[in-house]
Formats: C-alpha cells, structure tokens, sequence
C-alpha cells in the first residue's frame, strides 16, 4: 500500500491530466492523512477540478494533519480556498484559537465572520474586546454574545451604528440585567423592540 501511496503522489505532477486524475483518485481511495502535503500544490492548479479535490482533501484530513494544514488555506490568495479555510477552524478544537485571531484579520468580510464565530468557545476578555471593537458589523455582533464581553462595550453598542448589533447588545443586556442608563433603552421603547423585556428591567433597576 505504501508503494501505491508513494507512486500516486509522485504522479500528481505528471504531465497527463489523466494520469493526474487517477493518482488523485487513488489517494482518496486509500484515506491516509499523510498525503495531504502532496496536495497543497494543486491548490494553485489552472484545473479547477484539482483545486476543487484539493479542498475536498483538507477538508477530509485537516484535522487530523493539525493547524497547520488550516493556516495553509488561511493565507492562500484564493478567496474560495480562504473561506474554506474559515470553514475548517472549528475542527481544530482548541489549536484553532491562534489562526482564527489571524483570520479576523483578512479582507474578506466572510472569512472574519466565521473566523469569528469560531472564536466564541474561548474565554479571555481580550478575544472579546477583538470581536466587539472590529470594524465588520456581524463580527461586533458576534462579539455581543461573547461570554466575556464586557459590560462598557455592550453599553457602547447599544449605540452602534448597525441595528443588529444594537439588538444584540440589548439582548444580553437584558439576559445578564446589566445596570445601563435608562435613556439608552429608549430608542428600543419607540421602536417596540423587547419592550416587555425592557419594561422588566425597568422594573428590577428602578
């Protein structure tokens, strides 16, 4: 098995397209972790059939191969492989927390947002300062139900520009029964949003 394994990811590079298709198949057919390597350059590959086998690899083994193998897609300049990417952080369990602070970083405002959603099984204030202080509104949102946001960030948000992370913040506000200032509920008041949540507040803060 070890000679077929070894023969089909020394025929990922040949030059017929056919005999590259079989060396793919094969190395699926024998579902050994160990070949994910061969397939890293095919993520650049001009055929996106290989491209496409190529993320069905790292899906298929990443985590078993470890956070690096999820970085690797995490930093390619492929949209579609950094998304794929983003997908695959919550399988790393707790090696995901270093690479999903990275992605939160990219341009894509996807890639941040699951990388974001991925950052929520963590504790520690300062992830939750990350998500509620991030430009991209869904990922400030995401911060809001954050175990340990802080009670100034959901007072700041209930101010925020975007209505779902206000309606998020006034969430957890009323969950919590956080002390805030009467007048920033207001606005919730006239828009007839939570009211009779608000209103119970009102009553147990007066």
């Amino acid at each position: 098995m070890a000679n077929d394994i070894g023969r089909a990811m020394a025929r990922l590079k040949h030059r017929d397209i056919r005999t590259r298709r079989r060396a793919v198949r094969t190395l699926f057919e024998h579902d050994d972790p160990n070949v994910l390597e061969a397939f890293k350059p095919l993520l650049d590959d001009e055929d996106g059939w290989f491209v496409s086998k190529a993320l069905d690899a790292y899906r298929q083994w990443a985590a078993h191969a470890g956070p690096g193998a999820v970085v690797t897609l995490l930093e390619h300049r492929s949209l579609e492989v950094r998304r794929a990417g983003a997908n695959l952080l919550p399988s790393l369990g707790e090696s995901a927390k270093a690479p999903a602070l990275s992605a939160l970083e990219d341009d894509d405002g996807v890639v941040q947002k699951k990388a974001a959603r991925a950052l929520l099984v963590f504790d520690g204030e300062e992830i939750a300062k990350r998500l509620s202080e991030h430009p991209n509104d869904a990922v400030r949102l995401l911060g809001m139900k954050h175990p340990s946001v802080s009670h100034a960030h959901l007072k700041v948000a209930l101010n925020d520009r975007s209505d779902g992370v206000r309606s998020a913040a006034l969430e957890s506000v009323l969950q919590h029964g956080i002390e805030v200032e009467i007048e920033s509920l207001i606005p919730f008041l006239q828009a007839n949003l939570q009211t009779v949540k608000i209103l119970a507040w009102v009553g147990q803060h007066a």
